[in-house]
């Protein structure tokens, strides 16, 4: 079936502003789960966030973390740019996650807050890529674009370093989270290779010709 905006009174690009509104939202219902978890939890409130959120805020921020890395291999297989707003909504929504486990896991040490940021090397990987972000998303504004000139692509090559610390942070959970990161961040990466963009573009202008 083919939907038809003339008929429907639907404009396409009023129907891209809702689409990527509802995906800006998505990352807030971690947020919203993880509240309910500890309203519903019987015991000490900082004991249910540290029992919850890990799971809950960690892997929503891993997958707004992907989303971000995504947005521009997206318009090498698509050509399609309406979605390039969200590499900020989604990076800004990594920090935020990111910073909730982190004040989480202060809130809820018991042997002081440098054992909950760096105590262990799965701790300080994690810790690291929230450090590293904050001059990301503080950079992400067509302000701070201007005023850094050039200088503002070289800053922002440290998202690579962001990932690699995730990667390496999630890798401390075990061998087998090292598939669910390859599958994460595999295409994406990909797709950055000069010789497999090129390739990709030009069959998706080959076939639109």
């Amino acid at each position: 079936m083919t939907i038809s905006f003339a008929r429907s009174g639907i404009r396409p690009d009023a129907l891209t502003t809702a689409l990527l509104w509802l995906v800006r939202a998505l990352p807030a219902v971690a947020l919203t789960v993880l509240i309910q978890q500890v309203i519903a939890h019987e015991s000490d409130w900082r004991l249910a966030l540290a029992a919850e959120a890990p799971d809950i805020v960690g892997s929503a921020a891993l997958f707004t973390l992907a989303a971000t890395m995504a947005v521009t291999p997206l318009v090498t297989l698509t050509g399609w740019r309406g979605h390039v707003p969200l590499r900020r909504d989604m990076g800004l929504w990594t920090l935020g996650l990111g910073l909730t486990e982190v004040v989480v896991g202060i809130l809820a040490a018991s042997t002081g807050w440098l054992d909950a940021i760096a105590g262990t090397a799965f701790l300080a990987a994690g810790t690291g890529a929230v450090v590293l972000a904050v001059p990301l998303a503080l950079t992400s504004y067509p302000t701070a674009q201007r005023f850094l000139g050039r200088q503002w692509k070289v800053l922002h090559r440290l998202t690579h370093g962001v990932v690699v610390l995730v990667i390496a942070h999630v890798g401390f959970l075990g061998p087998d989270q090292i598939a669910l990161v390859a599958a994460l961040f595999g295409p994406s990466y990909l797709l950055r290779i000069p010789a497999v963009r090129r390739w990709v573009v030009a069959r998706r202008r080959g076939k639109a010709a």
